[in-house]
């Protein structure tokens, strides 16, 4: 694989949304591969969602955050946040321009 970012961009109805699993691939070598899962069962306790939740508004866009995977000891998730109004700004741009390339291109 390269070592590259790729942002990805969802447009969603608004309501609220809870994170109830995923699914990350991991490999070793070419043929030691896994998957590190998470499932509804462990990430809603009770109703509630340990997970994570966000909520979007019409007309809103929410930013949650960037992701990576650190390849250490154990594979972990960490979750990186844009520095500063203004770099938000720019990326907010920047993911308008996707969405906006991805209607183009379905219509």
């Amino acid at each position: 694989m390269d070592d590259k970012y790729l942002p990805y961009v969802f447009v969603i109805q608004p309501g609220l949304y809870f994170l109830t699993d995923f699914d990350v691939k991991v490999a070793r070598s070419v043929t030691d591969v896994a998957h590190i899962k998470g499932a509804k069962e462990t990430l809603i306790k009770e109703g509630n969602p340990i997970g994570g939740s966000f909520k979007i508004d019409p007309g809103e866009i929410v930013y949650i955050g960037n992701f990576g995977l650190d390849c250490g000891a154990e594979p972990f998730l960490w979750r990186f946040y844009i520095d500063g109004r203004s770099e938000f700004e720019g990326y907010v741009e920047g993911c308008q321009k996707i969405v906006h390339i991805s209607q183009k291109g379905s219509g």
